[in-house]
């Protein structure tokens, strides 16, 4: 090609169709990563929530042991796990 010049390409309707194709496969994988990802989200939130919940309840309980009054507390032993957290309560 001398200067001044400008390539022209031909692309072929195969061609053009398969990015097409490949193009409406990313945004679908992306649509649908996006999905999954609020999903998880959901369930995060979720699991937080029943944490809050388990942590609120067991607090509740400490708070009812300590009007158990100290006599009490030292003869019985017991563990109270919610979820991932366990905790070794006397009372």
């Amino acid at each position: 090609m001398h200067s001044g010049e400008t390539a022209h390409h031909f692309v072929s309707p195969t061609k053009t169709r398969d990015n097409d194709e490949y193009i409406v496969k990313i945004r679908q994988n992306l649509e649908e990563n996006a999905a999954a990802r609020a999903e998880r989200e959901k369930r995060r939130r979720k699991v937080l929530v029943d944490q809050l919940r388990a942590h609120e309840a067991q607090e509740v309980s400490f708070d009812q042991l300590g009007k158990l009054g100290k006599r009490n507390k030292k003869n019985l032993t017991n563990s109270f796990c919610f979820g991932i957290f366990c905790a070794k309560v006397f009372f």
